[in-house]
């Protein structure tokens, strides 16, 4: 919270001074200064209320989330906040993650939540184990209220995804008639994939199977 706050104070004093900075061109330049400051503010607009609007100015936010052990389901040198997706996530919205509190199993993970929540220092964004959870988080007016935003920033795909559970999973995140989280979900179930060595299937002089049941005759 600490580190918002310098960071908005920082923000804010180099305003004031590109300010100073705009009053003391000639006036010739004013008509491009309001023309350049239309045009990021429509992009903040954009970004605020589309899926893919690209933030005008880097956006970080916190985040708390369960992690596999030492970086375990990560490629190696790659970090929580630094890997293929976040970097892809980075160039495509201007966002970018800061993890403040990352826990290796749920249960100490779920007491770290329990703690942030007494002390009322929540991150941005954080993942939590439970509908439970969830209604004390909406009961303490500690989460936002993501009806608007589900509709107007999430992707057809994904609405796609969460329509194809029925109407059940977004209920259960669903208080008052307003939703409150987003449900743990995938695009789809994940292929099963079947992994055979080929040195193997060479040196017993098996084909590459075509069908599953050829895939099951190899494995016997």
């Amino acid at each position: 919270m600490r580190n918002r706050k310098q960071k908005i104070k920082y923000i804010l004093l180099l305003c004031v001074f590109s300010m100073f900075l705009i009053a003391s061109c000639k006036r010739s330049e004013t008509g491009k200064t309001v023309e350049s400051k239309e045009v990021i503010n429509a992009q903040w607009e954009n970004a605020a209320h589309t899926p893919y609007g690209k933030y005008p100015e880097l956006v970080t936010y916190t985040l708390g989330k369960i992690v596999g052990s030492n970086n375990a389901n990560l490629p190696v040198k790659a970090t929580y906040e630094d890997n293929a997706y976040t970097r892809y996530l980075k160039e495509r919205l201007n966002i970018q993650n800061e993890d403040v509190l990352e826990g290796e199993n749920s249960d100490s993970y779920e007491e770290a939540v329990q703690i942030l929540m007494e002390d009322q220092q929540l991150p941005d964004l954080l993942v939590v184990k439970g509908r439970e959870t969830v209604k004390e988080l909406v009961r303490r007016g500690m989460v936002e209220d993501l009806t608007t935003v589900y509709e107007e920033c999430t992707t057809e795909r994904i609405k796609e995804m969460y329509q194809s559970y029925g109407e059940a999973l977004l209920e259960s995140a669903t208080f008052d008639g307003r939703l409150y989280a987003l449900p743990d979900a995938e695009v789809d179930h994940g292929a099963s994939l079947l992994w055979l060595r080929k040195d193997w299937m060479e040196r017993l002089g098996l084909s590459d199977p075509v069908t599953l049941e050829e895939g099951m005759e190899i494995i016997r």
